[in-house]
């Protein structure tokens, strides 16, 4: 499980750990991998879960991962699940080249590395089969403002996927990919409540996912149920993945200016971003500029999604 330090990941490794599985959870930061350890199920003497730290933009650090977790459990993984993710959210023209490398080499490099080396391994050890789960994201399908770096770095890990798959599938090994929305998560818990009953309001479903409906997602994936499933893109998003969501009622004063998110600071209207708003009690508003006022308009896909 690479990215099994929190969130999402952390989920996934509980819910592994309840179908029996023995699990290697990998993060960079090692203590939180080593926390999510301490909160899976003890397994039998010589049968238990490790955390390891790893790097899944450096090769030399994945591959160290691989030998590390065979040394220890005997063999390659035969599932596994890359999870492992950053976001850097800015506009296209102020988005640095430095910071849409960066989540580049975490997301798309790192989920690349992985995937390739756990099927080397599997391969190499002529071990029958092996599932391969990505984690990608409905940004990634749809586009977001402000997440320029983070969508392209998801359509990768989609389109990665997808041709691994058919790569793989001579081997038995099937690798399918996972499309979170928006999931509540640590990192939400930094959004005014007022903020995220607007974002579920977009939602078909009406609420905000679980870490805990991607977990059950990836442990089917990761089951025999799925044996016939390969290549596929799951959504996990209650539907709500197309721009254009209704919000009744959310009518902000928003100054005139271009269409778009504005956040109140100071007194005053700035540009801002949806997704990532201080706990400062910042309002947030999106709306449509109507004969020079404001009206409820149309939520688009909303940074923070996966």
């Amino acid at each position: 499980m690479a990215g099994g330090g929190s969130g999402i990941g952390r989920a996934v490794c509980a819910r592994l750990a309840e179908e029996g599985a023995l699990v290697a959870v990998a993060d960079q930061n090692e203590a939180g991998a080593a926390e999510t350890v301490r909160g899976l199920p003890r397994g039998e003497p010589g049968q238990e879960h490790e955390a390891f730290g790893v790097d899944v933009s450096s090769a030399q650090s994945v591959g160290e991962l691989m030998a590390r977790i065979q040394a220890r459990f005997s063999a390659p993984p035969r599932v596994c699940v890359s999870c492992a993710g950053i976001t850097m959210d800015e506009f296209l023209l102020k988005q640095t080249e430095a910071a849409f490398d960066k989540v580049l080499q975490v997301n798309l490099k790192g989920t690349f590395l992985v995937t390739q080396a756990v099927a080397r391994g599997l391969v190499e050890s002529g071990a029958p089969g092996g599932s391969i789960i990505n984690m990608g994201s409905i940004v990634g399908k749809v586009g977001n403002l402000g997440q320029v770096s983070y969508a392209a770095s998801k359509a990768g890990v989609e389109g990665l996927t997808k041709t691994a798959a058919k790569e793989l599938a001579r081997f038995g090994i099937r690798c399918n990919v996972v499309l979170p929305g928006f999931i509540a998560t640590p990192m939400t818990d930094k959004v005014p409540p007022k903020v995220l009953q607007k974002f579920a309001g977009m939602v078909p479903l009406g609420r905000l996912g679980d870490p805990k409906e991607v977990a059950d997602v990836c442990v089917f994936l990761a089951s025999d149920e799925s044996r016939y499933i390969t290549g596929a893109s799951v959504e996990v998003t209650g539907m709500g993945r197309e721009s254009g969501a209704r919000t009744p009622g959310f009518s902000p004063r928003l100054r005139e200016g271009s269409g778009g998110c504005w956040v109140r600071a100071g007194g005053g209207w700035e540009p801002g971003l949806l997704g990532s708003i201080p706990s400062s009690g910042r309002e947030v508003g999106v709306g449509g500029l109507e004969q020079g006022g404001w009206e409820p308009g149309f939520l688009g896909s909303l940074p923070g999604l996966g």
